[in-house]
């Protein structure tokens, strides 16, 4: 019995290992920037001279302020724009089912593994004649509807029980309450987690604010940090390193506060349900 007690134990302590492994990995990259920044060496020794003088740089040289608030316009906006029109439309697409409800699917599908790479020079010509070219706009234009926001919002809403869309009607709720008070709970851990992936691929894309930003007030984080390390420290590991966390700390604070509302989304769900 001692014996099976052991083999029962070891593919749980099997996966910690890797989970911790795993972990270890993860976190090195971010440690390594943290120390480097507060010590300018990437020589483990050097963290018994950590001071904050790199982070005093950066704030002194660069905009980098200008360059986080600018990240957090961009990303906010696309976020709004693109549950304001994929939640409606997977709503749509989910209840009033049409004989076009699968064509628009697939396309959106397609759209959903097409690089971005592939449609940069259509997009830019777009938005230059729309005379928007070194302007946040520009950044938001083109990821107003996200065909990943439209799929998953439209499983999520096909999963749910129609009995609560079919008892809200007979409250005699319309479809655009019932898509807020019905809909925007129910499926409330796919938007939290909807709004995770959105946020940080935004905050951090590089590519298309390169190809339409110039003027470097208009500079997105990632943008920043290269304006940074290009034309004020060279070679200066310390304050780009600084930058760099600077950037990465308020998307360590969304994730881990976006984690706790996924949790406690879903814990609202299934207790709403077993009350069902």
């Amino acid at each position: 019995m001692v014996v099976a007690g052991r083999r029962s134990l070891l593919p749980g302590l099997v996966r910690h290992v890797l989970l911790a492994a795993a972990a270890v990995l993860t976190a090195s990259p971010l440690a390594v920037m943290a120390l480097v920044s507060l010590s300018g060496d990437m020589n483990p020794a050097a963290a018994a001279t950590l001071s904050l003088a790199n982070y005093r740089e950066v704030f002194e040289e660069t905009a980098i302020v200008t360059y986080m608030l600018n990240g957090a316009i961009v990303s906010g906006a696309i976020l709004a724009a693109q549950i304001g029109v994929g939640l409606p439309a997977a709503y749509v697409l989910a209840v009033r089912r049409r004989p076009w409800t699968r064509p628009v699917l697939a396309l959106a599908a397609a759209a959903l593994i097409m690089p971005v790479q592939a449609i940069l020079i259509p997009l830019y010509l777009i938005v230059t004649r729309l005379d928007l070219t070194d302007t946040l706009a520009a950044l938001v234009l083109p990821s107003v509807s996200s065909p990943l926001a439209l799929l998953l919002f439209h499983r999520a809403i096909r999963e749910a029980p129609r009995s609560l869309f079919d008892a809200a009607r007979l409250d005699g709720l319309g479809e655009a309450e019932i898509l807020v008070r019905v809909v925007v709970p129910v499926i409330s851990p796919v938007l939290t987690a909807f709004a995770i992936f959105s946020v940080v691929l935004h905050w951090n894309d590089y590519v298309w604010p390169l190809v339409v930003l110039t003027s470097p007030e208009k500079f997105t984080p990632p943008m920043g940090v290269v304006y940074f390390s290009a034309y004020e420290t060279g070679v200066n590991y310390g304050p780009l390193m600084a930058a760099a966390t600077l950037v990465v700390a308020p998307l360590v604070v969304f994730f881990l506060f976006a984690q706790g509302l996924v949790r406690r989304s879903f814990a609202a769900v299934m207790m709403g349900g077993g009350r069902g």
